[in-house]
């Protein structure tokens, strides 16, 4: 059975379910949009050389891969039945999460970028959103344990390489640091500022500058705005000191943002100061 779940501007997403398993098809076609800012095919390689290269039970894994015409590419991912953790903080309001959901969720996402900014040749994701973060299975209740990983490699490379082909740089402006969105290319430090938008969304559950268009977006950031703090829905769990923690890593200055292991260390601290320690795995998570 075959069930189209997803559209994009160059790709199709479906759903395969065979008789004892399902999976998720990527299908990317040049042809869709002959206007894209970064080809299909590169998309394609870079998901493919970066999936190839990791092994996280925070990342997606790569189930297969082929070229099917000179402008038809495609992947097969797990499936995650959880969907978008987008759809999951923004779309759905079966349950109110628990302060213990939320940190498994920030110890997923942390754990996932410390795998790949720790490799050898640091891999840089680029385009890292709630969008591109999948829950396993879906939170259906307040003991619900999220399971989140991180997929949509199209944007990745390697520390190593230098910015490819003259293409421009891509991402979602919502989750876009500064530098970015001034041309820079990114580096780690950009995965750094699109982590703290997405540990804003999970705290607070507000969409980034929602209602907002992206071209105002863009001249706000540049100018030192950020999506605006809600202190008193963190008083009530204790956890005020995430503020300064996700202010440092939206600095406008990437050189002052946080690796990811000071990241880790810093909301790791902030947890156990308010007795939440145990539960749930410790916020650096283990690879598989």
């Amino acid at each position: 059975m075959k069930e189209l779940i997803s559209k994009g501007s160059t790709s199709f997403i479906y759903k395969i379910t065979d008789i004892d398993k399902g999976y998720i098809l990527k299908l990317l076609d040049s042809r869709v949009n002959t206007r894209q800012i970064i080809s299909v095919e590169t998309a394609y390689k870079r998901e493919v050389r970066a999936l190839k290269s990791l092994s996280h039970r925070n990342i997606i894994g790569l189930i297969a891969h082929e070229q099917l015409s000179p402008s038809e590419f495609s992947i097969s991912l797990p499936y995650c039945s959880g969907g978008t953790l987008f759809s999951a903080l923004h779309r759905s309001s079966i349950i109110s999460l628990s302060l213990r959901q939320k940190k498994k969720m920030m110890a997923d996402i942390l754990g996932a970028v410390q795998a790949i900014h720790s490799l050898r040749d640091p891999l840089i994701h680029g385009d890292i959103k709630s969008l591109n973060l999948l829950l396993v299975s879906p939170l259906t209740r307040d003991d619900s344990v999220p399971w989140v990983k991180l997929c949509d490699f199209g944007s990745s490379r390697f520390k190593s390489e230098s910015p490819s082909n003259g293409t421009v740089t891509v991402g979602t402006i919502q989750w876009m640091p500064p530098e970015v969105i001034e041309g820079a290319t990114p580096g780690t430090e950009a995965d750094i500022y699109s982590v703290g938008i997405v540990l804003q969304e999970i705290v607070y559950r507000k969409i980034p500058f929602d209602d907002t268009q992206d071209n105002l977006i863009m001249g706000m950031v540049l100018r030192g705005e950020r999506p605006r703090h809600y202190p008193q829905l963190l008083e009530r769990d204790n956890i005020l000191n995430l503020i300064p923690i996700i202010d440092e890593c939206l600095s406008g200055r990437p050189e002052t943002r946080p690796t990811i292991e000071r990241l880790q260390d810093q909301v790791n601290g902030l947890f156990v100061s308010s007795g939440i320690s145990s539960g749930f795995n410790s916020i650096s998570s283990t690879a598989s």
